[in-house]
């Protein structure tokens, strides 16, 4: 009896790690982890050659790093996010810098350096995480890793409940690069804005969610690349002030 007891607890973990229906089983399975890597093969091949030519610009404009290595929280604890470095060095070195800053865009941040206002104006500075996720630590669809400044200021403005209800949901997964939010919202660096759709990605989280997800940011990220292209980049607007 104990040992059929034991074959049906077998199955049934064995169903939810392998075939996981939604929501946090599927957050949580090898499914998951296998298919993230499964979709993010295709862009590694097609932008490693542009991503080669973007690493040596950034090298030989000022010899600096080519990665900026920005530290976020994860479910273990602190965990490093690397983006191709788009700024000047030394333009995050102060709290005070990054509130001014927040005022500016792309267009008119004189932190950027040359290559770095051309890739941040078509969304292919967060390149290298393909190779994060490939390697396992993170995950392509996911809540989006964000610095624990942020949680911080998430926690003030929310109810306590509804934080704890959103922060006991973001880390059952690994952090991810395509957050649920993403081409949804008014302010994309908005945190709180992101927290509905977040949420219902850690209810409804499922195969089919994640591929709907993937081909929509992408079809985002590529319409932007044929719009930057067309109207060309600009090298530096002024920034408007009352």
């Amino acid at each position: 009896m104990a040992e059929k007891i034991l074959q049906i607890q077998s199955k049934d973990y064995l169903r939810r790690k392998l075939l996981p229906h939604k929501g946090r089983e599927w957050r949580e399975s090898w499914t998951k982890e296998t298919t993230d890597k499964l979709l993010v093969l295709p862009i590694a091949f097609i932008g490693l050659v542009p991503a080669l030519i973007i690493a040596y610009k950034i090298n030989k404009e000022d010899n600096g790093d080519i990665y900026y290595k920005d530290q976020r929280v994860g479910r273990d604890g602190e965990i490093t996010v690397n983006k191709f470095r788009s700024m000047k060095p030394g333009s995050n070195s102060t709290q005070t810098s990054l509130r001014y800053y927040e005022q500016f865009t792309n267009d008119n941040d004189d932190r950027l350096t040359r290559i770095g206002r051309i890739i941040r104006q078509i969304d292919i500075d967060e390149f290298p995480q393909v190779f994060q996720i490939l390697s396992g630590e993170l995950s392509l669809v996911e809540f989006r890793a964000i610095e624990q400044q942020a949680i911080n200021n998430l926690k003030e403005i929310m109810l306590d409940e509804e934080f704890n209800n959103w922060l006991s949901k973001k880390f059952i997964g690994k952090q991810g690069v395509y957050d649920p939010s993403v081409g949804r919202v008014n302010n994309p660096r908005s945190d709180l804005e992101r927290i509905p759709f977040q949420l219902d990605y850690a209810e409804n989280a499922s195969l089919l969610k994640d591929i709907g997800i993937y081909f929509y940011i992408n079809l985002l990220i590529l319409n932007k690349i044929v719009k930057k292209i067309r109207r060309g980049i600009k090298k530096r607007t002024v920034l408007e002030t009352d």
